[in-house]
């Protein structure tokens, strides 16, 4: 026996650089920004509904709803925090997975330090997804697999 499952891969990241000057009581000390995108270009807009990011709680409105690309948040801050991060995905069909979160650490480095450039791949599996979902997720590149069941 055999099922049909999609993974996706997304690219989950951020970037920080010191900045060059702050003005007056400004005690901001770096420029940052989080992403979520598709690997190699691929759209994954045709499957991802929204992106929620949650910021520390120290920032004004600090949960973003994108529910277009880019999803990416850009910020000033001066310390680093954990946040969550949560994937909704285009589906109708209750049997398909509908979101998922992800923690992320968002460091900044030291301020004589050069940049941050950090990103990590998440890869999602889907498990025998309907029709319509199996088409977005390929749509916007996943790749189908076959798993064998050893019963």
């Amino acid at each position: 026996m055999s099922a049909k499952n999609v993974v996706v891969s997304l690219e989950l990241g951020h970037r920080a650089t010191v900045r060059k000057q702050r003005v007056g009581t400004d005690m901001y000390t770096h420029d940052w920004e989080i992403y979520i995108h598709g690997v190699c270009g691929s759209r994954v807009d045709a499957f991802i509904e929204k992106v929620i990011f949650t910021l520390h709680k120290s920032f004004p409105k600090p949960r973003r709803v994108l529910k277009s690309p880019p999803y990416r948040v850009c910020e000033k801050g001066y310390g680093s925090f954990t946040l969550p991060v949560e994937i909704y995905f285009r589906t109708t069909n209750p049997n398909d997975t509908r979101k998922t979160q992800i923690e992320y650490d968002l460091f900044l480095q030291n301020i004589n330090c050069p940049p941050i450039n950090n990103k990590r791949i998440e890869k999602f599996t889907f498990l025998k997804p309907s029709e319509e979902f199996k088409r977005l997720l390929l749509q916007g590149g996943g790749v189908s697999i076959v798993t064998f069941i050893v019963l």
